[in-house]
């Protein structure tokens, strides 16, 4: 899923104290005010390809692809070509 990234402008309000601001979708300068993460919120999804598996480990795809033929992650083939990796398969990994 991507996000639309906003740029951030930091500006001087009349106290001459820095402010961050971005623009709503309205074109309206507006307070930036960051979302913080839910911490019970996992960075993978019920389903993964590779792709996402490598940038949620911060691996190559070689070494996962490494890691799924050698079983240390549960993966599913689907296709000729493509591999589901659950998100709890990438949660028992992390664990180990």
């Amino acid at each position: 899923m991507k996000t639309a990234e906003r740029q951030i402008f930091t500006l001087k309000d009349a106290n001459g104290k820095q402010q961050l601001y971005t623009v709503n979708e309205s074109g309206q300068l507006v307070p930036y005010i960051e979302k913080k993460a839910n911490p019970n919120e996992k960075p993978w999804a019920v389903s993964n390809g590779v792709a996402d598996t490598c940038k949620i480990l911060g691996l190559s795809r070689g070494t996962v692809m490494k890691l799924i033929s050698s079983g240390q992650l549960r993966a599913i083939k689907a296709g000729a070509k493509r591999w589901i990796i659950p998100g709890s398969s990438i949660e028992q990994f992390l664990a180990q």
